[in-house]
Formats: structure tokens, C-alpha cells, sequence
């Protein structure tokens, strides 16, 4: 058998959790049209009869400064050096070479799979000029073309990134889809609920955090806070006569039954915290760690 960590890094937006759903089948991580949905690292396990691969989703990396943005960078950055393996994901849409990402990549002295994505998107003539400029540096070992969306050549990818794996045990059983904490995934589908249901007010000012969890047999029940800075926000999430809160609920209750094969009852509260994303101690116990 062989198993091994890979991490996904790329800019905000290139479907980095798109790609990781796809692979596993189920939507463990936010995925929205806005930059920066993911924010924590999401593992992610995929395994064959023969293989298991680790992945690592990161934030995307960007170049604004507030606290939150820097707490991204630092674990997009800091999980290079986690994995045996570097994804790069590339926006075929918009591509260009990105000196600050390759550079990083270079420094980390890993072995590096490039992959073109939404080339469903383009024009086939632009995609050999892409890959002959990637092709110039040694570290990009591979260069996929891929949709993550329509799941083309995923089983290639897969199949490459196996040749990089070393010799070794299942770290997860083969069941396992994640190796996050039940109330880590739950939270990050409530918040890809919320970016899905809500208009541009909120970009980054809203975070999840599971309170409270009770677990029966045939029923989960989660008791779950949504944080914003501002009442106006908080307006939004709740929608008038409470019909926004109620379609995040209804949205999160079917990914999550689609993931743990159980009914759930979603209690979901807003409260408005001022500043939060420059508040060190509450991003901590958000779980937002450099």
C-alpha cells in the first residue's frame, strides 16, 4: 500500500475546494463564487484499494492585510511544508505567472503537480502556451489540465499524485472522508450556506462556530452561532420574516444528511461581534491558528 500528504495551493478563487469535493465525492468544503471562503485547512482523505491520499485544502493566498487575511496566508503557507507533495492550481481563466506563489514554491523544495483548471473555459489553443511557460521551472514536476466542475481528467490527477506516494499504512480507515472534527465540518458547511444564500454584503464577516452538539441515534442536533460585524449583516443573514436564516438551514441540513447518512435539526443564531477578524482570541476559538 502507499500513502501520502498532499497540500492544494493556489489564489483565492481557483477551486481548490471545488477539486477536493469532487475527489471525495461529497462537499466537505465551502465552495462559493467569492474569494476566500475556505479559511482553514480542510483534510480531506481519498482512498483506492491500493492507495490513500491526504490532501490538504488551504485558504487561497492573497495580498490584503487584515489580521484574518494574514492568519490565511500564514496556513497556506506553513501546510507547504506539512505534505510530501505541493498541488498548484492555476485559474486557467486567468493566467498568468505568479512570481510570489512560485517563489514560495521553489523555497519549499517539494516536488510540485501544476494543475490548469476550468480549461473547459478557454479556448484550446491558449492551453499549450500556458503549459510551455510552467514547463521553464524545474519544481513543476507535472502539468494537468483539468475541470475540477465537470471532473475532467480528475483520474489522471489522482493516479499521478499516486506515483509521489511512499510505502506505508492507511493513516485512515478507508471509510474515513475527513480527518477534521465532526463540528469543524459542520461549521464550514453552514458557512458555505451562508455564502451561497446571501448577497456580496458579506465577503468575509461571517464566521461559524458549533456550540453545541448532541448526537442520537437516529438524529443529529446542532446548536450553532453565526458571528458578523454589524446589525446591518446581521439583517441579511435572518432576511425578512426570518427567510434567509431559513433557506442557510434548510441548505446546510441537506449537504450535511448527503455527508453523515443521518437526519439533522440545525439551530442557527446570529450575533453581531464587532471587529472580530482583527480579535486574536476569538479567531483562536474560531480555530484561525497560524
Amino acid at each position: 500500500m502507499k500513502v501520502g500528504f498532499v497540500t492544494l495551493i493556489g489564489r483565492a478563487n481557483a477551486g481548490k475546494s471545488t477539486l477536493l469535493n469532487h475527489i471525495l465525492k461529497v462537499p466537505i468544503s465551502s465552495v462559493s463564487p467569492r474569494e476566500q471562503t475556505t479559511r482553514n485547512r480542510i483534510t480531506g482523505v481519498f482512498t483506492k484499494e491500493d492507495y490513500q491520499i491526504v490532501f490538504l485544502d488551504t485558504p487561497g493566498i492573497t495580498n490584503k492585510k487584515i489580521k484574518l487575511k494574514q492568519l490565511l496566508n500564514a496556513s497556506a503557507k506553513g501546510s507547504m511544508q506539512m505534505v510530501d507533495t505541493i498541488i498548484y492550481l492555476i485559474d486557467s481563466k486567468k493566467f498568468f505567472i505568479d512570481d510570489e506563489i512560485l517563489s514560495l514554491l521553489r523555497a519549499s523544495k517539494k516536488d510540485v503537480i501544476c494543475l490548469l483548471n476550468k480549461v473547459d473555459l478557454i479556448n484550446k489553443g491558449k492551453l499549450l502556451p500556458m503549459m510551455e511557460q510552467l514547463s521553464q521551472f524545474e519544481f513543476i514536476k507535472e502539468i494537468i489540465p483539468i475541470s475540477a466542475l465537470k471532473e475532467k481528467n480528475l483520474d489522471e490527477f489522482l493516479n499521478t499524485v499516486n506515483g509521489y506516494l511512499s510505502e506505508g499504512e492507511f493513516l485512515y480507515p478507508p471509510e474515513y472522508i475527513s480527518g477534521n472534527p465532526e463540528k469543524f465540518i459542520m461549521a464550514e458547511i453552514i458557512k458555505g450556506a451562508i455564502f451561497n444564500n446571501t448577497n456580496k454584503e458579506l465577503p468575509y464577516s461571517a464566521a461559524v462556530h458549533v456550540d453545541l452538539l448532541e448526537e442520537k441515534k437516529h438524529i443529529i442536533k446542532i446548536y450553532a452561532n453565526i458571528y458578523v460585524e454589524r446589525d446591518s449583516q446581521k439583517a441579511i443573514i435572518i432576511g425578512k420574516g426570518g427567510s434567509k436564516i431559513k433557506d442557510i438551514g434548510i441548505y446546510s441540513r441537506k449537504l450535511l444528511q448527503d455527508i453523515f447518512q443521518k437526519k439533522f435539526l440545525i439551530k442557527l443564531f446570529v450575533k453581531v461581534k464587532k471587529n472580530w477578524q482583527k480579535d486574536e482570541k476569538f479567531l483562536k476559538m474560531l480555530g484561525y491558528t497560524e
